[in-house]
């Protein structure tokens, strides 16, 4: 899968102390946990994940319209935000990775 990325997103991670590289570990990292998200409209995937140093993030991502190429329709979506994970979000996340 191929991500561009939104602007405001490259905003949102620098606000929060991490570089692209850092959010490449979670959306291209082995040990992630994709959850599907939406709502008015909007489809979303998520994907939950840590930062080489350990940082539990969420990486937020939308599939961008479809060309008339089906190709890029399945590759390309756009990162559009990033979060620190919550106290109950971070549970949930480490007893997924307890499970692995």
């Amino acid at each position: 899968m191929g991500y561009y990325w939104l602007h405001r997103a490259l905003r949102m991670a620098a606000e929060l102390g991490l570089s692209p590289a850092d959010i490449d570990d979670v959306v291209y990292g082995r040990r992630r946990k994709v959850v599907p998200a939406g709502g008015h409209d909007v489809t979303a995937l998520t994907f939950w994940g840590r930062t080489r140093a350990g940082r539990a993030v969420i990486v937020w991502t939308r599939r961008l319209p479809a060309d008339d190429d089906e190709a890029s329709a399945l590759t390309d979506h756009q990162i559009i935000g990033i979060t620190d994970m919550t106290p109950p979000q971070l549970k949930t996340f480490t007893e997924w990775e307890d499970e692995q």
